[in-house]
């Protein structure tokens, strides 16, 4: 079973025993097709605000992949009398990168790369140390400028709308630390003003409870340990409730358990958010089990694109770590 699947076990596990779900099937004469009985506004919304790929796989693991037509019923959707959300709504893009690069004088660092991310996506950004990576994610968040390419968040032009996309995003990475004169809830305090918001008191106290940091609120920031900086990272993210989310190592200096827990917090914040994420990380079974798309750099340019199932058989391997050693050992013409 997949397991980023399993969020969706709610809605579709009574299908699966044989009982009424949320989303059941009919035989017809052509095709069985998908029908939706009456649902809310916030059940669907529930229900739609994940990536269609991984509605797909699940679907796929209940029903067998022939009997599943979920770009029909994507497409079909907008004649329900109940649904108000339109297919776009539905896989809004985000992100889009056309033909990106950066070069330093005769290094070229970041090669005419191009990916999407559509809402509700988490998509992994995966290459050898030198790849790209960091550059491309300064690039996105406008600290460094582009050598050629576009970059346009909901359909605007970063450079164009530098300060109202910003105010849409959020960055953690194990090199982005606090002023280590705060305390956590300083921190948190200033950065929620600097993102102007509202309740700032209040959204500081919800991010220290909610990433078990409370205990350490009063603490200066340059006495915390290597783990509890990175919580405080990834809380500082959270701030602003970002819609585009770029997370660079999140789990780095986290013994698994934390890492686990970490892990299952950003998942449930960003579902919540119906947010789309960047991530970053050099740990293969926490990629598999967050990643909706992995897009693999090498020497700059994207050299593969796809679904961790769909790379797992181009490569013939089960082992993400091993796909990740061959594509770095030698690089390959992308084709997926």
């Amino acid at each position: 079973m997949l397991l980023r699947a399993r969020r969706l076990l709610p809605f579709f596990a009574p299908a699966c025993r044989g009982e009424e779900s949320p989303l059941h099937f009919v035989e017809t004469q052509r095709d069985r097709e998908p029908i939706i009985p009456n649902l809310d506004k916030p059940s669907m919304l529930r229900l739609f605000g994940i990536c269609k790929q991984t509605l797909y796989k699940y679907l796929c693991c209940c029903y067998g992949e022939a009997n599943i037509v979920l770009l029909t019923m994507l497409r079909k959707l907008q004649f329900f009398a109940f649904s108000s959300i339109s297919v776009s709504t539905l896989m809004t893009t985000v992100l889009s990168v056309r033909n990106l690069t950066k070069q330093y004088n005769n290094f070229t660092a970041v090669n005419r790369i191009s990916f999407e991310i559509k809402e509700g996506e988490i998509v992994s950004l995966l290459g050898p140390n030198g790849a790209g990576k960091t550059t491309t994610i300064q690039m996105l968040l406008d600290l460094v400028s582009p050598t050629s390419g576009d970059i346009e968040i909901f359909g605007k032009n970063l450079k164009e709308h530098r300060e109202e996309l910003l105010s849409m995003m959020n960055f953690t990475g194990p090199y982005s630390l606090l002023p280590y004169n705060l305390t956590p809830k300083e921190g948190l305090t200033v950065f929620a003003l600097l993102y102007g918001v509202r309740d700032y008191k209040e959204r500081a106290k919800f991010l220290l409870d909610e990433f078990d940091l409370a205990g350490l609120a009063n603490k200066k920031i340059g006495q915390l340990s290597s783990g509890e900086h990175m919580r405080l990272g990834v809380a500082k993210a959270f701030v602003n409730n970002p819609r585009l989310l770029l997370l660079d190592e999140p789990t780095a200096s986290l013994d698994p358990a934390i890492a686990q827990e970490l892990r299952a917090k950003i998942l449930k914040r960003v579902q919540e958010s119906s947010g789309a994420v960047l991530w970053t990380s050099h740990n293969m079974r926490e990629i598999e089990i967050v990643s909706d798309r992995i897009v693999f750099l090498s020497q700059g340019q994207i050299v593969a694109d796809a679904t961790p199932q769909t790379l797992k058989k181009r490569f013939g391997q089960e082992d993400l770590e091993e796909i990740f050693i061959t594509i770095a050992k030698k690089p390959i013409s992308k084709s997926l």
